[in-house]
Parts: structure tokens; C-alpha cells; sequence
């Protein structure tokens, strides 16, 4: 699972998966596209990276890791995924009893989400109501369930598990390349150190940071003494603005990051 994008220009769409990659497609037409390097370049090999569009939609049977809340009430059972957000309608059958099974167990009021892990695969099933057909997700497998725990804490280990470059400073875009360096402008999190790290576009930076709930604090931010006539203005910005975060958000695979709910700074995922 996860969600696209398109280019500014309208010739590449790129594929942001649950584990942080992402992959580069171009469009040759509205029946092809083609996979690209992580470079956005076309490969020279004699595989075959093409796409074509079939003429009806196939179903994907090769079961996935998923982990959501998970919720059963009145003969209707739906699964929020943790990543995408993303609800999707439960079918009963293959590993769905056991997940309902220990559902019902719990000492919990009825139709109250619990975070689950399973894995599963979307299908094209009869719809719990009237005569059609809709995609469901049919639990292959389930692992376990988790009472205390909820897609917050999802967002919080995608928050510290990965690379963020900056895209959004104060309402203006940035440009994904420092214009010093050639470098994007980082952000990392070392959850073991309790320690944040980066690149600001002229010098790396380091400083402390603490996070309770989605309440995020940075600093205070100390950084490296190179001087970068073109990049100076920038760096000062977003190093200042990580002093001021109060709190953050992960939507749709991008790091918000917010002083008292107005957004300072949009982060997406960077693989060095």
C-alpha cells in the first residue's frame, strides 16, 4: 500500500510506499509508464520496467503487513490502515474470525477501534449491503492486537525511523536542492539519543528533542560554522523555526511540523 504524486510538469508520478521508499515512474502515455532510477533517469538494461494498462482491473492475492484499528459492530467490520488512513471494508473470511474472535474478548464498549497487525490483500467481494461489489480487504492472516495502542504511535516511529527533507519553510517552497551544495535540506531524529540532526543548506546541525503525545519540542539547535553567501538567509530561517515547534503531524507520508497549530515547515521522505 501506499500513495502517489504526479510532477509539476505532468511527466512522472512517483509511488510512496509504507516503508519510506519511493519509486519513480514517467508517463509514455495514457497506456504506459516506465520505471525510473531513484535519479529519476531511464535505466539502460534489457528488462522490461514498462507498465502497460490491462483492460480490467486483476486482484492483487499476494498477501501485505498491514497494521490499523479495527473495529466490529452490527455484522460490519472495517479497517482503518495506519499509513494511507484509508478505510476499508472487513470480508468474513479466510483469517477474519480469529481477528473477531479476539476482538469480542475484549473488555472493551462495542464498535471501539483496536489496533491490530495482520496480513492481507484487497479483493473485489459483495458488498455488505444491496447487490454490488466493492473492494474489501480479506485478512490472510492475523497476527495479533494491541488495546493500548493506536495509529498515533504508528506516526510517531515513521516520525523517527527515516530521513525528512524540507519542501515547505514558513509558506514557501523550497527547492529540493540547497543552492550551496547541491544538497537537500534534512531533518533526522535519533530516537536512542533523544537527538535530532540535519542538514540546514550551508552547515549540519544537531541539538536535543523531546516528544510527549503529538507535542514535539527541538533544541536548543547548535550548528557546524561555514559560511554560504547564497544560502545564509534560508539556513537562519529553518533553523529558527525548529526552535519554535510545538507539535507535528504525519499526513499522507509528509512531516508537518507546527508552533501552536500554525504550520512552519512540510517535510517529505529522503533516501540518501
Amino acid at each position: 500500500l501506499g500513495w502517489w504524486s504526479l510532477s509539476k510538469d505532468g511527466g512522472i508520478i512517483t509511488l510512496h510506499e509504507s516503508d519510506a521508499e519511493t519509486i519513480l515512474f514517467a508517463i509514455d502515455s495514457p497506456q504506459k509508464i516506465t520505471m525510473l532510477d531513484y535519479e529519476g533517469r531511464r535505466s539502460v538494461t534489457s528488462l522490461n520496467y514498462t507498465l502497460s494498462r490491462k483492460t480490467r482491473v486483476e486482484e492483487h492475492l499476494s498477501p501485505i503487513p498491514m497494521k490499523g484499528m479495527f473495529s466490529y459492530m452490527a455484522d460490519a467490520a472495517f479497517f482503518t490502515d495506519c499509513f494511507t488512513g484509508k478505510i476499508f471494508p472487513v470480508a468474513m473470511e479466510k483469517g477474519y474470525l480469529s481477528l473477531e474472535q479476539t476482538y469480542t474478548a475484549l473488555p472493551h464498549e462495542a464498535g471501539k477501534p483496536v489496533y491490530a497487525v495482520v496480513e492481507a490483500h484487497l479483493a473485489m467481494r459483495p458488498a455488505m449491503e444491496g447487490n454490488e461489489i466493492e473492494e474489501m480487504l480479506v485478512i490472510d492472516r492475523f497476527i495479533e492486537v494491541q488495546p493500548n495502542r493506536t495509529c498515533d504511535e504508528e506516526s510517531f516511529s515513521h516520525l523517527e525511523e527515516r530521513v525528512w527533507k524540507l519542501t515547505l519553510l514558513r509558506g514557501e517552497t523550497i527547492s529540493t536542492l540547497s543552492p550551496s551544495d547541491n544538497q537537500p535540506m534534512t531533518l533526522r531524529f535519533d530516537v536512542q539519543a533523544h537527538r535530532v540532526t540535519g542538514y540546514a543548506g550551508c552547515n549540519n546541525f544537531f541539538g536535543p528533542y523531546s516528544r510527549t503525545g503529538k507535542e514535539l519540542y527541538m533544541g536548543p539547535i547548535a550548528a557546524t560554522r561555514r559560511y554560504c553567501e547564497s544560502a545564509m538567509e534560508t539556513e537562519k530561517l529553518y533553523l529558527e523555526s525548529l526552535e519554535l515547534v510545538s507539535g507535528f503531524k504525519i499526513v499522507d507520508n509528509r512531516l508537518e511540523l507546527y508552533h501552536d497549530g500554525a504550520l512552519l515547515a512540510v517535510f517529505e521522505p529522503y533516501n540518501p
